[in-house]
């Protein structure tokens, strides 16, 4: 006679558990088929050794341990594919939704990483979508010293916890403590690793170990994260995309965010923070189309804070930085922040532009200078609003063929000289008394001048001043759009501002550091276009004071 014990398994299904007269080992009797035991080694046991091990299939166990314990049915064909977390020697666990970390670590063992590992294997076997690739880590502290690898076999897989569980990095300094890596492994297209309330730190002082490492890594999202304490803490790279960071924090790390290869893009930061890193906080060289949006960088990240390839940073604070620059800007970049040095006592730019092409707008800013750009950085974009001055100060060292944009209040801020009108400038502001080579000039307004080439060679208007002066204040004010070429500001025939084609209305401010005698101001358009030019409203040079 066989009996029958109806239960129901991790998909809400009936199936039975039948077991012959015949009973096997160890039980009382043929109605004699659970058993209820105190870890998962008590449960090994019950199947003896050199038993008939076919004999106590669908037999099931009840394990008390709060950590590995669980419902569990024997299957004896199941043996070979032992785990040591969902299959212990052909007893499979009986679960629903999420594998649960502590499954598969053993107390034994010298550090959680075995376990994990272990974990990710089987994650690796089970479909790349299904909703049970999501590792649970019950919020705990968990030592690594060996790397965790996550290949391309496990195509979807997401650590998450309940409250925060905390990764502590022991690995060898050479090795990182996570690395998903695209290299090895089966093949696909992808890898998307999600993180959820995850810790990654380093308990031993000197920042000197890494924690992740990922290649094509792709659609992921890190959300309440934190990577604390490490040489460096994240680093993307080969098509690592389409990632998203949101309200995560890197903290007290020498490096925190590295994605310098040339093919990890769009990648997002969403309301992240960066502190106490005693390196650069984020590390976009050689990236593209990264994004900051809002956050903070504060307090004390040290320099360059922030480095920006083809990136948009907009409504992110960095306040309160030190020893260096705070955003260090190459190319194709668009910034729109709020600048903080620390208590005035930076010497350096709170931009440094080193590239091409930006558009940059400093919404407020404190320190010794707002903006420096590069002598070789051209046609970049520049406004300076809202400054809130601590000494004396420049607006920018070396203007560039680059347009800057400010307002009048901006300038009045930044000078604490007393302004001057038309009349003290130290160029005529009749721009008809110019010496103009292959240049017409007429004035058409009670304050403007049209400008026009007239022939298809670069043409210029200039004025020679008499005397020596230091740290030149040139600003030009166009009115119309310059259809085509370059308006160029030069002293001594050496570029220190330009308006880049189709402008609209707008003005260019460059500060000339030096000192400069007898020196020559001009005005070029530069084409290659008969009648190229523009209407200018003036163009107002002053040593040490900020025209009106």
């Amino acid at each position: 006679m066989a009996s029958k014990l109806t239960l129901q398994n991790n998909i809400n299904t009936e199936f039975s558990l039948e077991h012959s007269d015949n009973k096997p080992a160890g039980f009382m009797s043929s109605h004699d088929i659970s058993r209820t035991v105190d870890t998962v080694t008590d449960m090994e046991a019950l199947i003896p050794a050199g038993a008939t091990a076919s004999a106590y299939d669908k037999l099931v166990c009840v394990v008390r341990d709060l950590d590995r314990g669980g419902t569990f049915v024997y299957d004896s064909t199941k043996v070979v594919d032992d785990n040591q977390g969902t299959n212990f020697k052909g007893w499979i666990r009986q679960y629903d939704g999420s594998v649960n970390v502590k499954w598969f670590i053993d107390s034994i063992d010298s550090s959680a990483d075995i376990g994990i590992q272990k974990a990710i294997n089987y994650l690796s076997t089970i479909n790349y979508f299904n909703s049970s690739t999501s590792l649970f880590f019950p919020a705990d502290v968990y030592t690594i010293t060996n790397t965790i690898n996550i290949t391309l076999a496990d195509a979807h897989i997401t650590f998450f916890s309940d409250g925060f569980a905390t990764l502590n990095n022991h690995c060898a300094t050479s090795d990182w403590m996570i690395k998903v890596d695209f290299s090895t492994g089966a093949t696909a297209n992808f890898i998307q690793f999600n993180m959820k309330n995850i810790i990654l730190d380093d308990f031993s002082p000197g920042a000197t170990r890494k924690h992740l490492y990922t290649e094509r890594v792709i659609g992921s999202t890190f959300e309440n994260c934190f990577f604390q304490n490490a040489d460096i803490a994240v680093d993307m790279n080969k098509d690592s995309n389409l990632n998203s960071f949101i309200n995560c924090q890197w903290r007290a790390n020498r490096l925190g965010f590295k994605s310098t290869d040339g093919d990890a893009n769009n990648n997002v930061f969403t309301n992240c923070q960066w502190r106490y890193n005693t390196g650069t906080s984020v590390d976009f060289t050689g990236t593209g189309e990264n994004r900051i949006i809002g956050g903070d960088f504060e307090p004390h990240n040290a320099s360059p804070v922030c480095i920006l390839s083809t990136s948009i940073v907009k409504g992110t604070r960095f306040e309160r930085n030190i020893q260096g620059e705070v955003i260090r800007v190459l190319s194709r970049c668009t910034v729109e922040a709020s600048v903080f040095s620390d208590g005035g006592t930076q010497s350096v730019p709170a931009v440094q532009v080193n590239g091409n092409n930006n558009n940059i707008n400093l919404i407020s800013w404190s320190g010794a200078e707002a903006i420096n750009i590069a002598t070789s950085a051209e046609y970049n974009k520049i406004r300076v609003q809202n400054p809130q001055p601590l000494g004396t100060y420049k607006i920018i060292q070396d203007f560039g063929k680059n347009t800057v944009l400010t307002s009048d209040t901006a300038i009045h801020s930044l000078s604490k000289t007393t302004e001057f009108s038309d009349n003290e400038s130290l160029v005529p502001s009749d721009l008809t008394t110019w010496t103009a080579s292959n240049m017409n000039v007429t004035k058409v307004g009670t304050e403007e001048y049209s400008i026009t080439n007239s022939t298809t060679a670069a043409g210029s208007i200039s004025y020679s001043l008499t005397g020596t002066f230091t740290d030149l204040y040139i600003k030009l004010s166009q009115v119309a759009h310059l259809v085509c070429g370059r308006a160029v500001i030069y002293v001594n025939d050496t570029s220190v501002g330009s308006l880049a084609p189709a402008m609209e209305y707008r003005f260019g401010v460059a500060v000339v550091v030096g000192t400069f005698t007898d020196p020559i101001i001009k005005l070029k358009i530069v084409t290659d276009i008969s009648g190229c030019g523009s209407t200018i409203k003036y163009i107002r040079v002053a040593e040490g004071k900020i025209p009106s």
